[in-house]
């Protein structure tokens, strides 16, 4: 009985570090993703455009939809990537556990699977 519960143990320290390595590889996905969005916001910002909330089914007695103005205010995209470095640090910091002690292995392998389990009894 010990054999069979070595390589169910096995086994779940393997699944953990694969979830380990996806979770890795999207971070690193998220963080292409927030470059890519902060760049096509840092563009947006700096082109003049109408301003938000401009609507031209409306009238406009004020006439502050007929000038063209940049909108700083989407330079608060750019504090996305931050967070996705951060993200990536953490990432690789929990790989880098899971690859060197066993038991945390088993147990990210553990809460993977339940995951799985979960979300498949949901659809």
């Amino acid at each position: 009985m010990s054999k069979f519960l070595k390589k169910v143990g096995n086994f779940q320290a393997n699944v953990g570090r694969m979830d380990a390595s996806f979770g890795v590889i999207s971070a690193y996905i998220f963080l292409a993703l927030a470059i890519i969005a902060s760049i096509v916001a840092v563009v947006y910002a700096l082109i003049p455009m109408k301003p938000f909330g401009c609507d031209d089914n409306f009238p406009d007695p004020t006439g502050e939809c007929k000038k063209k103005v940049r909108h700083y205010g989407l330079f608060w995209v750019l504090l996305i990537i931050p967070v996705a470095i951060l993200i990536v640090y953490l990432s690789k910091t929990w790989k880098t556990a899971v690859d060197s002690n066993k038991s945390l292995a088993q147990l990210d392998g553990t809460f993977a699977e339940a995951n799985m389990v979960k979300q498949f009894l949901q659809n």
